[in-house]
């Protein structure tokens, strides 16, 4: 007898497959036709749909056992993906990440989204504006910046954002900062081509970060991952 959750983790493992070879898929197809074929996006919507059956049985798992001490979880929070804007962090069969949206004391008294109190009404805000920039840089750069599967679960008055992870690194990052704006990039003149291009249809211009003129959230990252092609993360901004 399989468990739901052991189901559920074997589904997820399978649909982050699936997404990177239909990315693949998809890019052909956008290369050579104006507009992609309709079986083509049908699978993709179909992919979404398996994520986000999956994704929702440990988003709940996650957020019923959030009074549990680490030790007794399902899945235990990870402290392996640093930062701490996207809340407490969990990783399941190394195939799919969830943040957990609550707000976080970054210094005594001062809390990431609250300022002076906690705020964890703030700290879901930001994970829904996080797919929505997902969504808009998707239009604008459909596979040339791929995105994570991205799926928001609500439960029981809590938040989870669940994303496919991808074969990105530390040392894969090109252009934004993962350091919180103490080390800012902008390395690849593709990118920069495309975000610039993009700043004109979002009718926003290049500002000055750490010495480095950059479209859009400073702490934002696009990344040219293990397999050569670029993915983008962390927009919530």
């Amino acid at each position: 007898v399989v468990s739901a959750e052991t189901a559920a983790s074997n589904a997820l493992a399978d649909v982050r497959a699936r997404h990177l070879r239909m990315l693949e898929e998809y890019s052909a197809v956008a290369a050579y036709r104006a507009r992609p074929e309709t079986a083509a996006v049908s699978m993709l919507a179909a992919l979404a749909a398996d994520f986000v059956e999956a994704a929702t049985t440990y988003a709940q798992v996650i957020i019923s056992e959030l009074a549990l001490a680490d030790h007794e979880k399902t899945v235990p929070p990870t402290r392996l993906m640093g930062g701490v804007a996207g809340g407490v962090k969990y990783v399941v069969h190394n195939s799919v990440l969830f943040k957990f949206a609550l707000d976080v004391e970054i210094a005594p008294g001062l809390w990431m989204y609250g300022g002076s109190r906690r705020s964890d009404e703030r700290a879901k805000k930001a994970a829904g504006n996080e797919l929505r920039s997902f969504m808009m840089l998707f239009d604008a750069f459909k596979t040339s910046i791929r995105q994570p599967l991205t799926a928001i679960i609500d439960y029981k008055g809590f938040r989870c954002t669940a994303m496919s992870l991808l074969p990105i690194d530390k040392s894969t990052i090109v252009y934004g900062s993962d350091d919180g704006g103490k080390t800012v990039h902008s390395e690849s003149a593709f990118v920069d081509a495309l975000m610039r291009r993009a700043a004109r249809v979002w009718n926003l211009k290049a500002h000055a970060v750490g010495g480095k003129q950059i479209v859009g959230p400073g702490d934002g990252e696009i990344h040219q991952g293990h397999d050569g092609l670029y993915y983008v993360v962390d927009y919530a901004r």
